[in-house]
């Protein structure tokens, strides 16, 4: 088999992440030795606590890490923009989460220019919690988006804590930052999940949903 160039994308808080690192390294990393894997992340820090420099090391020491960026937690807000009350999530989190996630992209996408494109590019929360066997991920469909199939909210809506496809389809699950507000006006509702799903309808993104349920780690 074809050695496949892996990046995996980290985004967000740093919740749980030494306590799931072994769990990431036995369902995600050791079943993909194989092939080449880099990581990629963008962390939101602390800005009134203090931050966890050995977390850092942690980190950096026993990840490929090949970009990452730690950057002071912000705040989100919009005069118009309001999340949806019957599927609440509150809008600084909703856009805090989208734009971590375009960083992380962003910071592969730079790396990219100079090294060449991923053939399978994976997103997944630092408090992730495997329980399904995941297996090699070059044994599925090379093209289109790869997720659960836990249906939530809306027929379009599709899970927000863990995916991996091609280059072309994790750009758009990446990429809603810079059009949140056209894919608001377009009609999706204003959730996590409503909001990717309908980027990735929007981009014409082909999905292969599987019977996989991570869960995180404050549930375990």
């Amino acid at each position: 088999m074809p050695k496949k160039k892996i990046a995996i994308l980290y985004s967000g808080q740093p919740r749980a992440w030494r306590e799931c690192f072994p769990n990431h390294m036995r369902f995600l990393f050791q079943p993909n030795m194989e092939h080449e894997i880099d990581v990629f992340a963008h962390i939101w820090t602390p800005v009134n606590g203090v931050e966890d420099k050995t977390l850092h090391y942690f980190v950096e020491s026993l990840y490929n890490i090949k970009g990452i960026e730690w950057e002071p937690a912000k705040s989100f807000e919009h005069e118009t923009i309001v999340p949806d009350r019957n599927a609440y999530h509150p809008l600084n989190n909703i856009v805090s989460q989208a734009y971590s996630l375009w960083k992380t992209w962003d910071i592969m996408d730079k790396y990219v220019q100079e090294y060449g494109e991923y053939d399978i590019v994976v997103r997944t929360r630092t408090d992730n919690w495997f329980v399904e066997p995941l297996g090699n991920l070059s044994d599925y469909d090379p093209e289109g988006l790869h997720i659960t199939d836990i249906q939530s909210h809306e027929d379009y809506a599709l899970g927000d804590t863990f995916a991996w496809g091609d280059y072309n389809a994790m750009k758009a699950y990446c990429s809603m930052f810079p059009d949140f507000e056209t894919i608001v006006e377009e009609g999706a509702r204003v959730n996590p999940e409503c909001l990717l799903g309908w980027a990735i309808k929007r981009n014409h993104i082909n999905t292969h949903k599987h019977p996989m349920y991570p869960k995180l780690y404050r549930d375990v």
